[in-house]
């Protein structure tokens, strides 16, 4: 700096500053290498960050159609529930008609085993009756039956009798036509 002359002081001053400019510089590059190595690693960070993001966004699609599966089983699930309470309350109005039903069967058998016992009460009198009518009708066919033995040996010996007269008449005719002069 030969043509201008300058005091020391202001000359030191500015070296000084560009010192520290230079020094300032550098730390500047060594930041400015050190942020590139940061952004150098945010960038793979923000690769894994993507990466995960669309891992995370995959899984969502997944839990989203997991979530649709499990609404629509669930919808499956409750209409099933629907026609089960349905089917339940049918059943429950079958087994009432069923217990009326067996209630009304009941009361007719009930009835059914009255008229039975008036019918067979009634049957065993007319049995009964039956038995005695028979018992005296063969009691009535035994004294006929008796009657048509002793009549038939009355025929019988009538006849013995007839026969024995014929045989008598025989003889005397015989006898007459003979005293009478006829062959």
């Amino acid at each position: 700096m030969e043509g201008h002359e300058l005091s020391d002081e202001p000359l030191t001053a500015i070296l000084a500053a560009v010192e520290r400019l230079e020094r300032g510089q550098e730390r500047l590059e060594r930041g400015y290498g050190g942020l590139e190595t940061r952004y150098e690693g945010l960038e793979r960070g923000f690769g894994g960050l993507n990466a995960g993001y669309q891992r995370l966004e995959r899984g969502f699609e997944r839990l989203h159609e997991s979530y649709e599966r499990l609404h629509e089983g669930y919808e499956r699930l409750h209409d099933g529930h629907e026609r089960l309470h349905h089917g339940h309350e049918r059943l429950l109005e079958g087994h009432e008609r069923l217990s009326e039903s067996h209630e009304r069967l009941a009361r007719g058998q009930e009835r059914l085993r009255v008229d039975l016992m008036a019918r067979m009460e009634r049957l065993e009198n007319t049995v009964s009756g039956i038995r005695d009518d028979i018992t005296v009708n063969m009691a009535r066919a035994d004294r006929a039956h008796a009657v048509a033995d002793n009549t038939r040996d009355e025929v019988r010996l009538l006849g013995e009798q007839v026969n024995a007269m014929e045989r008598q008449i025989q003889r005397l005719q015989t006898d007459m036509r003979q005293i009478k002069g006829e062959p």
